[in-house]
């Protein structure tokens, strides 16, 4: 009884995201925003110092002005970034480089970029 409240209140207070072949969904409560993989134009990632903890976030956004933000609290997020690792190899270190930085200093890097060419 008490895992299966533990997990409800983790989902509620930090969200869940849903890793697929094809892209990703993010929820948190009822609200929920979903992304192909394909659709993904640009991915920023950034760390966050708060009251005594940190977090890592990942935003990635697409070419209809939509933006998705995962952060390492979220339920799967280890899915997920074993996914745009899988996706995107090229950003890992510097993906890395951003999630072991300073505690004390907040940073958002833009790590890839869709190049368009007309």
């Amino acid at each position: 009884m008490f895992e299966s409240f533990s997990n409800w209140w983790n989902r509620k207070k930090y969200g869940v995201v849903d890793v697929t072949l094809r892209g990703f969904t993010r929820r948190f409560g009822r609200r929920s925003w979903s992304m192909a993989w394909d659709d993904t134009t640009q991915i920023d990632a950034g760390r966050k110092p708060t009251l005594g903890v940190e977090y890592f976030y990942a935003e990635l956004f697409s070419a209809n002005g939509v933006s998705i933000l995962v952060d390492d609290l979220t339920i799967g997020f280890e899915q997920f970034q074993n996914a745009v690792f899988e996706r995107w190899p090229e950003i890992k270190e510097a993906w890395v480089r951003v999630y072991t930085g300073s505690p004390d200093v907040a940073e958002h890097v833009t790590l890839w970029k869709r190049h368009e060419t007309y």
